[in-house]
């Protein structure tokens, strides 16, 4: 994960300490959106709480990263993936309060067209590059499946 990738650098150049202050951190800002949250919300509430926290320590181990070493890990591919997948759950959202049944074949369908979302909002936005059609062609080879028409969509 991010954490463990920035978090093993830290721990490389010997910034422990800085380590130690966001794990205490995140440990404290996670207790109390628990607090605030888990009462009016319930297990959604303890979502949101420890995915805040998680951002909140992804971002600091980013900002502190780049402040002893002057690394970006992140690019403008990665924050267009990202941009995708909030179209895709958006839009995702918007499809479940339209829908008045819940069941497991809902549950695949809007799973799967999550997937087609985000793999077509990635291809509107130019992410896909040719790193990607090396790692569809060893998908290919391992497989034994073609997937010539994903390659050209690619090109």
């Amino acid at each position: 994960s991010l954490i463990q990738a920035s978090s093993s650098v830290l721990q490389s150049i010997k910034k422990t300490k800085v380590i130690l202050f966001n794990s205490i951190l995140s440990v404290i800002f996670n207790i109390i959106l628990n607090l605030l949250l888990i009462p009016k919300y319930g297990i959604t509430g303890a979502a949101i709480a420890t995915s805040s926290t998680f951002i909140l320590v992804s971002c600091l181990f980013y900002i502190e990263l780049y402040y002893f070493t002057k690394i970006h890990t992140f690019s403008l591919k990665f924050l267009k993936a990202i941009i995708a997948g909030f179209i895709s759950i958006a839009l995702i959202y918007f499809i479940t309060r339209l829908v008045i049944y819940s069941n497991l074949l809902v549950t695949i369908l809007l799973t799967i067209s999550f997937l087609v979302f985000y793999l077509v909002t990635l291809y509107i936005i130019k992410v896909f590059n040719k790193d990607d059609s090396q790692f569809l062609e060893i998908i290919e080879e391992r497989t034994n499946i073609k997937l010539n028409f994903i390659k050209r969509l690619l090109k």
